[in-house]
């Protein structure tokens, strides 16, 4: 892993650690044992999110603060690797881990969700409940916030927050329609 950034100032210290630095050790070693050479930090993320929640989307990439143009080509690289398929369309683009990489333990359940057909529509809307969802996890925690972390339109911010308190996913912090209306993930998962 990269080391942390130290920024100290009278006052104050500021340390800056790369998304990829915050993964647990259990997928850092997984990660590794995959044998794969020249990993950047944000594959090494993308294959995370993807290990750990059964899928990555360039949107949820973009909640951890990676460019929209990185996380692309990072994803594309993983594919051509063969360690994610791609699934969904080109604007709802979803990437899971391909079969040569799926931990034993998981592969009953991802098969299970591989199985499984949806619409462009429905995969779209999931795939930015995901990434709105990494987004409350990388700390934008207002609508506002998390619009400008994913480039999303604020009215579908607000929209996808709905359905995911709807789910149970996501909790609302302080008074509805409040300027300083917050939220935060209920299953107390970060990842």
């Amino acid at each position: 892993m990269s080391p942390a950034r130290f920024d100290v100032s009278p006052g104050h210290v500021r340390v800056t650690a790369s998304g990829h630095a915050l993964l647990g050790v259990d997928v850092t070693e997984w990660i590794t044992d995959l044998g794969e050479p020249d990993l950047t930090p944000t594959q090494d993320l993308a294959l995370a999110m993807a290990h750990v929640t059964g899928r990555v989307t360039n949107g949820m990439l973009q909640a951890w603060g990676v460019d929209r143009v990185a996380a692309g080509a990072a994803l594309r690289d993983l594919v051509d690797r063969v360690l994610l398929v791609t699934t969904g369309g080109k604007r709802y683009a979803s990437y899971q881990l391909a079969d040569r990489v799926i931990p034993l333990a998981v592969l009953p359940e991802v098969a299970a969700d591989s199985d499984t057909t949806a619409t462009a529509g429905t995969e779209g809307i999931a795939a930015d409940l995901d990434a709105v969802e990494q987004a409350i996890a990388a700390g934008h925690v207002t609508a506002r916030a998390i619009e400008a972390a994913l480039g999303m339109n604020y009215r579908a911010v607000l929209r996808r927050l709905t359905k995911l308190i709807d789910a149970g996913r996501v909790q609302r912090i302080g008074q509805r329609h409040s300027s300083r209306q917050t939220y935060r993930l209920t299953n107390g998962d970060n990842t």
